[in-house]
Formats: structure tokens, sequence, C-alpha cells
């Protein structure tokens, strides 16, 4: 029994441009590449492919490949990858492993969802937001993964990794010591942070920076 679960794929409702949908994997995936006229969602005009994973930026029919540059909430780079601080991508890479990292700190979410540096937004635009672990597992995009303490520590050096600080939920101030937000916790429900010293229990009200990982 074949079932139609879209008779006919619309129409780009604003322009002459259609909605160019096609499957992947055997069936198991698809593409749907489509054309911003206008700014959406912090999406910058032009043509994107929506995949189960994500929001890719160009299209053509292809599936999103580690390397491209990645349409996501927050990211600070334009479409041609340059870091502008607010130009809607992030850069990603493969370290061989099979796994896609964002090769930028994650800036997604309003100011509720996450804190930047000493309180300045230009913090945010220039190095990521800092969020607590409970934020940073919500805000990854679709399909992608807080990493655990272990796979950080595979790929660390190769992140290219900076920032600020942190926020220190004991002593209720910024410190200058940044972290990674791990996907871990102790036995106390505690989170793992993670720098070049290694993987830290942190309260679960610290915040700190975000890299997501895809697994692929």
């Amino acid at each position: 029994m074949v079932l139609t679960f879209l008779a006919k794929v619309p129409d780009d409702p604003l322009s002459s441009q259609h909605y160019i949908y096609a499957q992947t994997e055997n069936g198991q995936g698809y593409t749907i590449d489509f054309t911003l006229e206008t700014k959406s969602a912090d999406y910058e005009p032009g043509n994107y492919q929506a995949t189960p994973y994500a929001i890719v930026a160009g299209g053509g029919g292809g599936v999103f490949q580690c390397g491209d540059l990645l349409a996501y909430d927050g990211g600070p780079r334009d479409q041609q990858g340059n870091f502008t601080g607010n130009g809607g991508y992030y850069a990603t890479q493969d370290f061989g492993d099979g796994n896609c990292w964002l090769m930028d700190n994650l800036n997604a979410g309003d100011v509720k969802e996450k804190m930047c540096f000493n309180n300045d937004p230009q913090a945010c635009d220039d190095e990521g937001g800092l969020y607590t672990q409970a934020q940073a597992l919500a805000l990854c995009p679709p399909g992608w993964s807080l990493p655990g303490r272990t796979l950080l520590s595979g790929v660390f050096g190769g992140l290219g990794f900076t920032a600020s600080g942190s926020w220190d939920s004991t002593k209720y101030q910024f410190i200058s010591t940044p972290y990674l937000v791990t996907a871990d916790s102790d036995s106390g429900q505690n989170p793992y942070f993670y720098n070049q010293d290694g993987p830290s229990v942190h309260p679960s009200g610290d915040a700190a920076s975000v890299r997501c990982v895809l697994f692929q």
C-alpha cells in the first residue's frame, strides 16, 4: 500500500520559484529547497535547504554535508562564511570521526534563554551566549546534540574554542574562566563543564559556552 502524504508540492507564494522536494536515503530522508525573499526568523534572504537535521544554506537537491555553513538562530557568519557577529550561519567541521561540529559558539535563543558575558549583548555576537546545561540541551539545532565530556576530549584542541568567561551561580558573578557545557552530569545531577584543563563538575545554575555536534 502506498501512502500519499503530499499530493502536490506547493509553489512559493511570493515568487515564481518552486519548492523542490527530493527523497534521500531510500525514502528515509528528504530535502526541500526553498528561497526566502525577506529576512525571517533570523535567516537572511537567500536559498536554503531543509533536511531532517537542520536548515542549511544553499540548495540544489543535495543533502547537508559537514563543512557546509549551517543556517541557524544566532549564527555569527554571513552566507560567504565571513564572521560578522549576526549573519545567521555557523561554520561546521568533521574531525575525521564521522561527527560534525559547530565551529562557532552557539548564540541561539532570546535573552531569557542565554546570558551574555558581563551582560553585554555585543559579547553574545562576538563569542556566543552562555547557557546552563538545561538551556543548552534545548537549544542545539534540530538533530544536533550537546556533546559528552569524553567526546569533547578527543576534539577540543581542534575546536579553536575561546570565550571571555562564564557565569558562576554560586558567586553570582561572571568569571574569566571559559568552559564548554557537556551533556554529562554526576550522580547529583550537577553538570560537567569542559575546558583545556579537562572536565569539572559545576552547579546546575552555572552557565558557559556551547558547541553542538551532529552524529552522522
